[in-house]
């Protein structure tokens, strides 16, 4: 089991998917496109929210006569992200209705159609707690060798990961690092050391 802190979050994050299928490429890319700036500027106006563009794909191609897709659906689509910082007075369930109600208060243009995403929560710059993380990892890790002895070697591998986080609560995170160690013999190490060849 890695060792683990954990950490008050500090935003929640709400993804949101847009498509549009209009017939015409110029019709429905505009469309799109006019539907995320009439997100974004609802967004922009409220203090501790930001959005983020995670995946954007404007199609080329008019639906006749095209063969881009199955049945000749030609669709332009956008992920994107709202960014939604949370304070120790907020209710989470509070914060994401208030994203999702100014999203889908948000002005859609022509077939532009929303689908609601997942909710994440995270910490900002989580590598920055990685040295605590490691501290903790090395105290664990010094009650191993300890509890096993001077006959033993405790080997790390994987101390250079990225720290990963995963939500715990409705406002903390979890966070690790994907580690390993492994217990190797001293005599053991020391019997399968080669030896120099006789003269």
């Amino acid at each position: 089991m890695p060792v683990t802190l954990i950490k008050r979050a500090d935003a929640v994050v709400i993804q949101f998917a847009l498509s549009n299928p209009a017939d015409k490429q110029e019709i429905r890319n505009k469309q799109l496109a006019s539907s995320i700036e009439s997100i974004s500027a609802a967004i922009k106006a409220v203090p501790g929210l930001k959005l983020e563009h995670r995946e954007v794909r404007l199609t080329s191609g008019d639906r006749k006569g095209s063969f881009i897709g199955k049945g000749d659906v030609v669709t332009s689509f956008a992920n994107i992200a709202i960014v939604a910082e949370v304070t120790a007075d907020m209710r989470l369930y509070e914060r994401v209705k208030q994203v999702r109600d100014l999203v889908d208060g948000s002005k859609l243009v022509g077939d532009t159609k929303l689908i609601d995403g997942p909710v994440g929560l995270f910490v900002r710059r989580p590598n920055d707690i990685r040295r605590e993380l490691l501290a903790k990892i090395f105290e664990d890790l010094e009650l191993v060798k300890k509890g096993l002895g001077s006959e033993f070697e405790v080997l790390t591998n994987g101390l250079s990961q990225a720290v990963r986080m995963r939500a715990c609560s409705e406002s903390e995170v979890e966070l690790w690092i994907d580690y390993t160690f492994s217990i190797r013999s001293i005599r053991e190490l020391e019997a399968k050391k080669i030896t120099p060849p006789k003269a």
